[in-house]
């Protein structure tokens, strides 16, 4: 949620007050470069599952896009599966120019999904490889498994 200042209108002759937001970061989706998923402990319970997702994710096309970004793995519920998502936070500075060089950096990050093993099947990573694709989590260990990972299963 991104801070609010409250301006006082009165200063400017006016009886209200109004919110005015500050420049808060930018959220778009990344790409996903490598991702390794395995299997885990669930823990207790054997009606789970759990995996470990290790991924490298792009920054930026060059350093200068990858200033002052972040990126990581969200999960969000979409049309009745588990979407897992790679993201990128970038600061809002519209006054940077960058080169059009293709020089890319990534960072590597690591998660852990976690579900009932009926829905194992519900579970998606997006945008592996580029923007717009959906490869089940189950295909993602067995891929592992095989040490092979195929093609995204659709894109959109």
């Amino acid at each position: 949620m991104p801070h609010l200042a409250l301006v006082s209108m009165a200063l400017l002759g006016l009886a209200t007050s109004a919110p005015i937001a500050e420049a808060s970061p930018r959220v778009r989706p990344t790409v996903i470069e490598d991702i390794r998923v395995t299997p885990v402990d669930s823990g207790t319970n054997p009606g789970t599952f759990a995996y470990r997702i290790h991924a490298k994710l792009l920054l930026g096309a060059n350093a200068c896009e990858a200033r002052g970004v972040h990126v990581k793995l969200v999960t969000r519920e979409a049309n009745g599966l588990l979407e897992v998502v790679p993201v990128k936070t970038a600061p809002r500075d519209g006054s940077r120019v960058c080169a059009q060089t293709f020089q890319p950096l990534y960072q590597e990050v690591d998660m852990v999904a976690r579900g009932l093993s009926s829905h194992a099947a519900d579970v998606v990573v997006r945008n592996i490889d580029h923007l717009g694709t959906r490869t089940s989590l189950s295909k993602l260990s067995a891929a592992a498994d095989r040490g092979k990972i195929d093609a995204p299963d659709t894109p959109e």
